[in-house]
């Protein structure tokens, strides 16, 4: 047992070594992220995605953690996009929130929280990524329909990358992914939105 306690601890330094021997690694999160293929709401959407949400950088404040940034924006963007692409019967995507609406939904996505722990923090085997999100949803007449919170959750795979980059990114798209589902899974659930729904009286669609 003590052997096996101790090669753990090993572990744990040897990959804090490596953290801050990175000298603040910068990490680009890459994916496709490919559109859904579901059954669709018959209803045009649209999608606010500013500027500072689509090339959103986490930049890290503390210079011990060997973490510099994370270039979030563009996966959170795609993964987004094309998760409403795959819901709805079309999307229009907008840099700013358009003063006439001519679609049925709007969505206005915003980041309210980025946070990873190390190994070293945790005393688990795996790096960890969380994010947390609001997305305002309203209707063709600008009337709020709900501010609905959604996370998302990534982490390493059990067996480390010896690249720092590799760790990181691996453990965001997953967290990436995660986000497309959980949006998936729980917007029919939304009070608000399943509200909305019920005044449209619309079925899916094949």
């Amino acid at each position: 047992m003590n052997n096996i306690v101790n090669k753990y601890q090993i572990y744990i330094l040897l990959l804090s070594a490596l953290l801050a021997g990175c000298g603040g690694t910068r990490v680009v999160v890459t994916d496709e992220y490919p559109i859904p293929s579901l059954k669709k709401y018959p209803y045009s959407a649209g999608l606010v995605i500013p500027p500072e949400f689509s090339t959103y950088i986490y930049q890290e404040a503390r210079t011990d953690r060997g973490m510099k940034s994370v270039d979030l924006g563009a996966a959170q963007a795609r993964i987004i996009g094309n998760v409403l692409r795959g819901m709805f019967a079309t999307l229009e995507q907008y840099e700013s929130r358009p003063e006439s609406i001519s679609v049925d939904v709007m969505f206005e996505p915003r980041l309210e929280a980025f946070q990873y722990a190390l190994p070293a923090e945790t005393s688990v085997e795996v790096l960890e990524v969380w994010a947390k999100y609001a997305i305002r949803i309203s209707d063709r007449g600008g009337r709020e329909i709900a501010d609905w919170g959604v996370t998302a959750y990534g982490k390493s795979g059990e067996g480390f990358m010896s690249n720092m980059g590799s760790i990181f990114a691996e453990a965001v798209r997953v967290a990436v992914r995660d986000l497309g589902a959980n949006i998936i899974l729980g917007l029919p659930r939304d009070i608000g939105f399943k509200s909305w729904l019920d005044d449209q009286g619309a079925e899916l669609t094949p």
